[in-house]
Parts: C-alpha cells; structure tokens; sequence
C-alpha cells in the first residue's frame, strides 16, 4: 500500500491551486483544509477516499 501523500502533493498531483479546492474535492470546508499541514500526510480518512475518488494519484513503485 502506498503511502499518503502530503496536502501539497495532493495539490499538485490534481492540478488544484487553492485549498478551497481541495475541500471541494472531499466535500468539507475549506478552513477544515487549512488546518492540515502543507508537508505533512493528509487525515488518513481522506487518504482513503481520495483512494476511491482518484484511484490514479498517489500509485507509483511499492516500496
């Protein structure tokens, strides 16, 4: 299983500029958003369904 990736991973790998579109993505709210740190793994919840959202990011080589 891969690991999470980080808020701005995430960001990047979508194509996505603002938080706010990021909690469009998951359906929260953006300032639930900010709280995550920008280097740190996303909410192991959200990790999971952005698995089931977006099966295609995140997979690379199993380490």
């Amino acid at each position: 299983m891969t690991q999470p990736l980080t808020k701005h991973e995430v960001r990047t790998a979508l194509g996505l500029d603002t938080d706010a579109d990021l909690a469009e993505l998951f359906g929260i709210s953006r300032a639930a958003v900010a709280q995550w740190e920008r280097d740190k793994p996303i909410p192991e919840l959200r990790w999971l369904q952005l698995q089931r959202l977006r099966p295609d990011v995140g997979e690379g080589p199993e380490k």
